[in-house]
């Protein structure tokens, strides 16, 4: 099996979404921000920090995504489609690698389906929904210089409501809105190929059991943005998204 020998993203994209639409709809990832949609916001932001390979496990509303990278996307992008029958990497284009996940594969299987078309030490994995200002190069250096098999970036967030501090059923103090003390994970990953490959064959879902169990075996590490990040869930982040996410394309 041919396979990609260099830095590789993988995108989650195969979830049903339902939250956002219904299955006849679009999928979310293609929904436009600016100039660019969901989607092409993330592989830009990547293609910053030098990573040119991205993989696509499809899986439910996977025609969207076939229709949307027509000929007009390739040359706009300047995408190099990959398929099994084809597939010649160039390093001057975006080498995009999309192939059929299985609508009721978890993530972790999109994951370990994906990692069968790299032949590189260690990937990226990216959700399809969330889009960030984190410098890639720093969290790859970390986990390059510690040798580890696998990290996390995470940001401290606000909470969205008002927060009280009662005794004896009086309310002491209020907050509006406090920074919450525990972080968020944003999805933002990396991993040792084959240190992934011998574990989470075990588990069968990426956030419920898996990361848990790195965890509980201090096998995960965490970086801490604090820049930009937004995810979008529900159609009105669109709406807030115009407000929150201005400065978000300035670094694109």
């Amino acid at each position: 099996m041919k396979a990609i020998k260099n830095k590789t993203l993988i995108i989650l994209l195969g979830g049903k979404g339902t939250r956002f639409s219904d299955l006849k709809s679009s999928p979310k990832q293609l929904l436009q921000l600016n100039k660019h949609n969901i989607l092409m916001n993330i592989i830009l932001n990547y293609k910053k920090f030098k990573i040119n390979n991205f993989i696509l496990p499809l899986g439910n509303k996977s025609e969207y995504f076939k229709r949307y990278f027509n000929k007009k996307i390739l040359k706009k992008y300047k995408i190099n489609l990959l398929n099994k029958d084809k597939f010649n990497i160039k390093p001057n284009l975006l080498n995009l690698f999309m192939f059929n996940a299985g609508k009721n594969s978890s993530k972790i299987q999109r994951i370990l389906k994906s990692a069968k078309f790299i032949n590189y030490k260690y990937f990226f994995v990216t959700y399809g929904d969330g889009v960030a200002d984190i410098n890639l190069s720093r969290v790859e250096n970390t986990f390059v210089k510690k040798k580890l098999n696998s990290i996390l970036c995470v940001k401290k967030i606000n909470s969205n409501f008002g927060h009280l501090k009662i005794k004896n059923n009086y309310v002491k103090k209020f907050e509006e809105k406090p920074l919450l003390q525990n972080p968020i994970n944003i999805g933002y990953y990396i991993f040792n190929k084959e240190f992934f490959k011998s574990k989470a064959s075990n588990f069968k879902s990426l956030e419920i059991n898996f990361l848990p169990y790195l965890a509980n075996k201090k096998l995960l590490i965490s970086h801490e943005h604090k820049g930009f990040f937004f995810k979008f869930d529900s159609k009105n982040d669109l709406i807030n998204f115009k407000t929150k996410g201005k400065n978000f394309f300035k670094h694109l």
